[in-house]
């Protein structure tokens, strides 16, 4: 069953929005290398956006555009509005038949399972 939660579509929404800010900072500062002369080369400017986006992981979400001696990059709106529209979704598949356990104690259950992997000493950092 597929189920929606508007508390955690507004966390991502908002997470995303964050990385792809400081995604694009970071982007900027490796422009502004290259334009002030000290980062040219394909290669090696691939490699320093490459950091970038491995950094913040939204390289998704950007077009890139490398050069010898240039680099220009935009954010893809198509694509985070393709990914927003998912906020919050998430999908619970169970083996149990429906004449067992309703779609309402599925969801429950697998609630008190995040419960119940809350008090566990590994979920807690030890």
């Amino acid at each position: 069953m597929a189920c929606r939660n508007p508390e955690l579509a507004s966390l991502r929404t908002a997470k995303r929005k964050d990385l792809i800010a400081a995604t694009t900072r970071e982007l900027e500062k490796v422009a502004a290398m290259i334009a002030g002369g000290r980062l040219a080369g394909r290669d090696k400017i691939g490699v320093r956006v490459g950091k970038v986006l491995n950094k913040y992981k939204v390289g998704k979400h950007f077009d890139l555009d490398i050069q010898d001696t240039a680099f220009a990059f935009s954010v893809n709106e198509a694509r985070v509005a393709a990914e927003a529209a998912l906020d919050g979704l998430y999908v619970i598949r169970t083996s149990a038949a429906e004449a067992d356990m309703s779609a309402e104690a599925a969801v429950l259950n697998y609630k008190r399972l995040g419960l119940r992997g809350a008090r566990l000493p590994h979920a807690q950092g030890r």
